[in-house]
């Protein structure tokens, strides 16, 4: 019985299981940091992802709207839209659809529009335009063309 108080009293060894509780500590916080930087890349990468497509379908829109050509007197009909498929500007590529929403006429001027004089006609289109990347973003926009 004195030989076991006396182990229990001596102080050999307990900086070893010191040392060993620290380090169990910091290898379980060392593990948890690792892990919490895996999900942050994996964010910021899918909001990259996000963004570029986001950038992409503005750039359509932006690119949609200066094209003329997309709202001739050919695309007077809403059956049949209009569409750009796989247009690359820059390193950004993207699909536009302008489909045809209708006419106002009755020689009012829309506010707003610069027009005070004059009977003319409206047309409204809607332009739907998506981003292509690893994620797709769609963004839509409305012109009128008189």
């Amino acid at each position: 019985m004195l030989k076991r108080l006396q182990i229990f009293k001596s102080e050999k060894g307990s900086v070893l299981i010191l040392a060993l509780l620290l380090m169990t500590v910091l290898t379980i916080i060392g593990l948890f940091a690792g892990n919490n930087t895996t999900t942050e890349l994996r964010i910021a990468g899918n909001d990259r992802l996000y963004k570029n497509a986001f950038y992409a379908a503005e750039t359509g829109l932006a690119y949609v709207i200066g094209s003329p050509d997309m709202y001739s007197n050919d695309n007077t009909d809403s059956a049949t839209p209009a569409t750009m498929t796989d247009v690359a500007v820059g390193d950004l590529s993207f699909d536009a659809v302008v489909t045809y929403d209708g006419a106002s006429s009755g020689g009012k001027s829309l506010r707003g529009s610069g027009y005070s004089a004059g009977i003319f006609r409206a047309h409204s289109y809607v332009i739907e335009s998506t981003g292509n990347d690893t994620s797709r973003v769609q963004a839509m926009g409305h012109r009128i063309g008189f």
